[in-house]
């Protein structure tokens, strides 16, 4: 349970691994803390020729020399998937399997004669969701102390080569980098809004709509909740930002020339910037996004609330201060339904709120909207035309995992992420590009002939509905060949 708190994934996750209960944690703690004692001032040494020994966690073993267990672990996947609609100009993208929300599903051509439409079926392969993860943990006086390292090879592609002709060198990203003490956690990793135990597993990297963003850097304080066994309670910080879609597009505080690949706010509309003459981009970060939590667990359920605060602030610098508060949160879980087999899990989840923006998963969904860069903004009237609105957001999803035989399960899963954005402060351009709705759906069969091996397939259908209403379909066969170590 200790590991849970600070940010461990559970068996649902995507990443692997599962945390102990605090008790035997804390039991472990004691007894090293006596060794220690008796050792004295000079600590441990390790022996000549000493074995390496088990350590505090599953996996792990102890550095000789040290208190400290490590594990070193993650898996090698190869993702070999048929797009049979709505690849677009996907096809001549880097191949990447993340398909349903935050992946290709954002950007699936509409069904309206568009060209890329007839470009929509190809097939392509992918090692890239391949991982490593370095994990410690150390008894100390205050609580365990522990860090996590894991990296999977979507950064990208390291030369200009294309990787389908050449080589396909990728680039290593950090997914997690956090360290742990008692009760607290400091570093990046996914926020409390995000429960992996709470959907089932997709082959689809993108998977169904969920609660909470991408991995953001946080800090987090999580205990056990008094009176009342299996629960704890937390408070978070996330990294600020204020995510807005505008008349030419969406932008947030951090978009920069200093970001390759990240679009810059054009010219010649909004405030005028008067160095340079560029146009401002009047996303501003406010104060750290706030997070509240309460999660029950029992062995046959798993319950997860959690309540968040955005400070959102716009300011371009010379005629427009405004700042708005976001807010929403949302519950999630999963129910034991042992009759119908006796591993078998019906997952749930659902979260809502008005400017809540990147705390519901995606990349195109933003906090509010505004027709702030219809128009070039050079004075204290022509700033007082434009308005900025917080938008309402949700996202509900819903999973059931089967249990064939020992070796063999079956996943199927279906989410929708909605939002209401003001057509009329967009325009016309952006009510054809803003996803108002994104729904998926997936059904899979996976085998695991050993213990940390396995293969399976998936169909994914997706659907991009746009603010005026246009619709694009997304169909795919998925496949995935994996194995952890």
């Amino acid at each position: 349970m200790c590991a849970l708190l600070t940010g461990v994934p559970g068996a649902h996750a995507e990443e692997p691994g599962s945390a102990p209960e605090l008790q035997v944690n804390q039991r472990l703690l004691d007894e090293r803390i006596d060794q220690l004692a008796q050792v004295g001032d000079g600590g441990a040494k390790a022996a000549p020729n000493a074995p390496v020994t088990g350590g505090s966690f599953p996996r792990s073993f102890i550095i000789p020399g040290t208190d400290t267990s490590i594990r070193i672990g993650g898996e090698v996947r190869l993702s070999v998937d048929y797009i049979t609609q709505g690849g677009g100009n996907n096809i001549n993208a880097v191949p990447t399997n993340t398909l349903g929300v935050a992946g290709l599903l954002e950007s699936t051509p509409l069904n309206n004669g568009d060209s890329n439409h007839s470009r929509s079926s190809f097939v392509f392969f992918s090692p890239r969701e391949s991982r490593i993860r370095i994990e410690t943990r150390t008894p100390t006086a205050l609580g365990e102390a522990g860090t996590v390292f894991e990296f999977d090879a979507l950064g990208g592609v390291a030369s200009a080569q294309d990787p389908a002709q050449i080589a396909n060198s990728l680039i290593l990203r950090m997914r997690h980098g956090y360290a742990t003490l008692g009760p607290f956690l400091v570093g990046q990793t996914s926020n409390w809004l995000f429960d992996g135990e709470s959907h089932s597993e997709t082959l689809d990297f993108g998977g169904d709509p969920y609660l909470g963003p991408d991995r953001q850097p946080l800090i987090r304080f999580t205990a056990p909740l008094p009176g009342i066994a299996g629960a704890v309670y937390a408070f978070e910080l996330n990294q600020p930002d204020t995510d807005v879609h505008t008349a030419v597009g969406k932008f947030d505080s951090v978009n920069s020339v200093a970001f390759p690949g990240v679009v810059n706010f054009p010219a010649g509309v909004g405030t005028l910037n008067p160095v340079g003459g560029a146009s401002i981009n009047p996303a501003k970060g406010g104060f750290p996004d706030g997070i509240a939590g309460l999660q029950f667990d029992q062995p046959w359920m798993h319950l997860r609330l959690g309540a968040v605060l955005r400070d959102l602030e716009i300011a371009d610098g010379r005629f427009i201060q405004k700042s708005f508060i976001g807010y929403g949160g949302g519950v999630q879980g999963w129910f034991a339904m042992p009759w119908l087999g006796e591993k078998d899990q019906l997952q749930y989840g659902f979260g809502d709120g008005v400017g809540i923006g990147r705390q519901i998963s995606g990349s195109t969904n933003s906090a509010l909207d505004t027709n702030y860069g219809a128009f070039p903004i050079t004075s204290l009237a022509a700033a007082n035309r434009v308005i900025y609105k917080p938008i309402d957001e949700w996202a509900a999803w819903v999973g059931y995992t089967h249990r064939w035989s020992p070796d063999l399960r079956s996943n199927v899963s279906f989410g929708q992420r909605h939002e209401d954005y003001h057509a009329q402060l967009i325009g016309a351009a952006q009510s054809g590009v803003a996803d108002k709705n994104l729904t998926t759906a997936h059904a899979n069969l996976i085998w695991s002939p050993v213990a940390f091996a396995d293969v399976g397939v998936e169909y994914l259908w997706g659907q991009r509905q746009v603010v005026n209403n246009q619709r694009g379909n997304l169909s795919s066969i998925l496949t995935r060949f994996r194995m952890r170590f």
